[in-house]
């Protein structure tokens, strides 16, 4: 008796750790725009975007992570060809679902985004769980995991953003740097552009994760400091 209790146990754990290694990839969906308009700008604006969500609906968004950490960047796949390129385009379309690598940190609870900005690379902490979510009990299956609607306001844009989380994966990460949750991220919502799982990988495995090196270490606040300095320099330079 004892013998079996052991097996089942060994069994339940392994089971456990595996659904705590796993790669995640998720794709990109651009809601449609309704709103018509003639207006010459606000034409060209449309068809920018159009582009851009072409591009991004192109590239694979993974999710590496392990009971502890998670690793979110963008596979772009085969470049793109430069007669065919639309460069306002291709740097909009990085930028519809967060720029540059985030970085996780459960027991650390710190989230970190990789970025170049300012001519330097950067590596902007916050924390894993600023993001004010108010849970739902609204719920809709992705795939075969139950998941549960949380609602958040964007800091920076004051958007809507909505998650969509799995709490049989009890892990509080997700893509383009959301997290917080008391389950995986499996879709996110920001304004028309989505998120949402499209592949689930379980390793036997322990997932490793290998962050960027040479970046400079910066708070959140701070940069955003940074950004609006050099604004303000650009613009008196402009008069």
């Amino acid at each position: 008796m004892k013998s079996i209790l052991l097996i089942l146990a060994y069994f339940f754990s392994f089971g456990l750790f595996a659904q705590q290694n796993a790669v995640a990839i998720y794709k990109f969906i651009r809601e449609k725009d309704t709103v018509t308009s003639n207006d010459p700008d606000r034409v060209k604006a449309k068809q920018l975007i159009q582009t851009a969500a072409d591009y991004a609906q192109n590239y694979q968004y993974i999710l590496k992570f392990n009971p502890n950490e998670s690793y979110y960047y963008i596979d772009e796949g085969l470049p793109i060809d430069e007669s065919e390129l639309n460069a306002t385009a291709y740097d909009h379309s990085k930028m519809m679902t967060g720029s540059g690598i985030f970085y996780q940190n459960k027991p650390n609870r710190i989230s970190i985004n990789y970025k170049h900005t300012l001519g330097k690379n950067y590596a902007v902490t916050d924390s894993l769980y600023n993001t004010n979510w108010q849970i739902t009990n609204d719920s809709k299956y992705i795939g075969k995991y139950k998941v549960y609607k949380a609602v958040a306001r964007c800091a920076s844009c004051q958007k809507k953003v909505i998650a969509w989380f799995a709490p049989d994966i009890p892990l509080p990460f997700g893509p383009a740097g959301y997290g917080g949750l008391p389950g995986l991220i499996l879709e996110v919502k920001k304004y028309k552009n989505i998120l949402r799982l499209k592949k689930l990988s379980f390793k036997k495995k322990q997932v490793e994760i290998k962050l960027p090196q040479n970046s400079i270490p910066i708070t959140k606040q701070k940069l955003e400091d940074l950004q609006w300095q050099r604004r303000v320099e650009m613009m008196q330079k402009r008069r």
